[in-house]
């Protein structure tokens, strides 16, 4: 265990996390590595949870788009950003 955080959300609404996050051990982030890259994942962040599968679909998706270089492509609702990196 690297980080241990709490987010409390008082309101009764859908959302299901808060806007306060207090950290109670460690950096208050995670580190993984997706793709051959690191990322540092804080609470509030989405990532998937299931990164070897993630490779498999992200290499699926690369061949199934068929990219030459020349499109123009856009990494919309990606979360952290690992779509695009």
């Amino acid at each position: 265990m690297t980080s241990v955080v709490q987010n409390c959300n008082p309101r009764r609404t859908s959302a299901v996390l808060g806007s306060d996050v207090r950290t109670l051990y460690g950096p208050g982030k995670i580190t993984d590595t997706l793709c051959g890259l690191q990322f540092a994942i804080s609470p509030r962040s989405f990532y998937q949870v299931n990164p070897e599968q993630t490779e498999v679909l992200y290499a699926k998706a690369i061949e199934f788009a068929a990219l030459t270089g020349k499109e123009t492509v856009i990494d919309a609702y990606c979360g952290i950003g690992t779509i695009g990196l």
